[in-house]
């Protein structure tokens, strides 16, 4: 059976309830420091969705296995507005990784330029000392410095 991907908006509670799993055990398997509590990024998750924030999740045959969520800012020191990723987790390995990664960003481009905002940033873990994740995003047209990726439009 051939595998299908698409990119789409987190439909229910479900769909929701997956994504702060998997981001919660990203983190308790790098042994975060800090206790996360599932219910309350679900509740967060839930809000960002209904006020139609940036979520997305990558699906291959119909089962959540990526997503992200990024939302506009203003950082001090740069002119204008700033669309900033602010979590991404995935359950994939290596190129299947890599091409969600990929897609994901690619709509938070398209995003951007519906929004008419010309700077992206999305940052890496600071638990990732050798950079993987910025470094696929360097590898997709992204620039990197350290853990952090820019993107110009």
């Amino acid at each position: 059976m051939a595998r299908t991907s698409e990119i789409r908006l987190l439909k229910n509670t479900i769909e929701i309830s997956e994504a702060v799993n998997m981001y919660a055990d990203y983190l308790e398997n790098m042994n975060y420091p800090i206790a996360i509590d599932r219910t309350i990024g679900v509740y967060q998750l839930i809000n960002y969705c209904k006020r139609k924030k940036f979520v997305r999740g990558y699906f291959i045959n119909n089962k959540l296995s990526a997503w992200i969520y990024a939302d506009v800012c203003k950082i001090d020191y740069v002119e204008g507005l700033v669309f900033t990723q602010k979590y991404y987790s995935s359950i994939l390995k290596s190129k299947a990784n890599f091409t969600a990664i990929k897609k994901l960003h690619e709509a938070m481009i398209i995003e951007a330029k519906r929004l008419k905002i010309n700077f992206l940033t999305s940052e890496g873990s600071p638990m990732d000392e050798t950079f993987q994740f910025s470094r696929l995003l360097e590898l997709a047209g992204w620039q990197r410095v350290g853990y952090l990726c820019v993107y110009n439009l």
